[in-house]
């Protein structure tokens, strides 16, 4: 038995994105592992023959779809190959840092309460240099954060193979978009999730990933997602509460006409939540204190529009003193500048 399952799905990857990937695993200073490659019926040549020439490496299994049957169903057809304690997923075109597994490994092993386990992540290519993150990695709040939205880097996540047979966790076919927030969601419900505070990913943004079509799509499966997160706290909610929640997810805008009605949404799920202790009320808060703020940053509104809701607003502040204030004023300024 290994001690790690890595599993990949390739369809049609460009041949040199994907030595890349691979070698990016073999090259892992951890080195009890397993690299499963689901093949979801490629109809390139490159990919297939890239594929071939790790055919004889010993660490690794390729599985060639007879007929594409989409991320989902090859992923899970990988976890059901696997014979690791620990199962990592992969992407490939992502590039992992050659510590990846040993440092994931050893926090699993010293945390036998966690679950599911993630990292920061680096963006390069279309958007070299961002940062993939979160300011929330303790279980208490990544399951708040959860609510709204995946806070997981995908290809970066390490799961106990033992916890997904236990709850019959796999990931949904019927999700072609969202198909990871979907199972974090149902994950968060029966176990526990952090993310490591280290940058552990080089993940690769391509005009692939942001196409309108696919966009439709995973805001569709995304607000089933959120439908369901929300009947748990508070089933009664209205066609005009779930487009706030919509806007906390980041699937709508926040703009001028609508900051009143999120507000009183928002104190909302907080005094729900303050009743039902679904999930740990200082927590909770304070997820929800970020998100709107950077929702105000992140929003077209003008720099004035945006520091007169700030101090309109005393959800915005965070903790409530003028310093808290201050340092959100200057945050804005300079975001607004590019400097941040």
């Amino acid at each position: 038995m290994k001690k790690i399952s890595c599993i990949m799905s390739n369809y049609n990857t460009d041949s040199d994105i994907l030595k890349l990937s691979i070698d990016s695993i073999l090259h892992q200073t951890f080195q009890d592992f397993e690299l499963i490659i689901v093949d979801d019926c490629s109809t390139d040549i490159s990919s297939k023959e890239t594929l071939k020439y790790y055919e004889n490496n010993d660490k690794i299994k390729i599985i060639y779809n007879e007929k594409n049957l989409g991320l989902a169903a090859s992923l899970n057809k990988a976890i059901e190959s696997s014979n690791g304690k620990y199962i990592a997923r992969m992407d490939t075109d992502d590039i992992a840092h050659h510590n990846r597994f040993e440092i994931e490994y050893n926090y699993l092993e010293n945390h036998p309460e966690i679950d599911i386990c993630s990292s920061y992540a680096y963006m390069f290519q279309d958007k070299s240099g961002l940062r993939f993150h979160t300011p929330f990695y303790k279980h208490k709040y990544c399951k708040c954060s959860i609510f709204f939205s995946t806070c997981l880097c995908h290809p970066a996540v390490m799961m106990k193979k033992e916890f997904l047979d236990k709850y019959n966790l796999r990931y949904d076919v019927n999700f072609y978009c969202s198909q990871d927030f979907d199972l974090w969601a149902r994950c968060s419900e029966v176990g526990k999730i952090e993310v490591i505070n280290k940058v552990l990913l080089d993940y690769r943004v391509h005009n692939k990933q942001l196409s309108i079509a696919k966009k439709e799509m995973q805001r569709k499966l995304a607000s089933k997602v959120l439908i369901r997160q929300l009947n748990k706290l508070y089933s009664d909610f209205s066609n005009e509460e779930f487009e706030m929640q919509l806007i906390l997810a980041e699937l709508n805008q926040l703009n001028k006409s609508n900051v009143k009605q999120l507000i009183k949404w928002i104190n909302k799920l907080v005094e729900i939540n303050y009743r039902k202790k679904i999930y740990d009320c200082r927590a909770f808060r304070i997820v929800l204190k970020n998100r709107v703020f950077n929702l105000l940053l992140k929003s077209h509104m003008s720099i004035i529009e945006k520091l007169y809701y700030l101090i309109r607003y005393p959800f915005f502040w965070g903790f409530y003193n003028c310093y808290s204030i201050l340092y959100r004023i200057i945050y804005i300024l300079s975001y607004s500048r590019g400097k941040i």
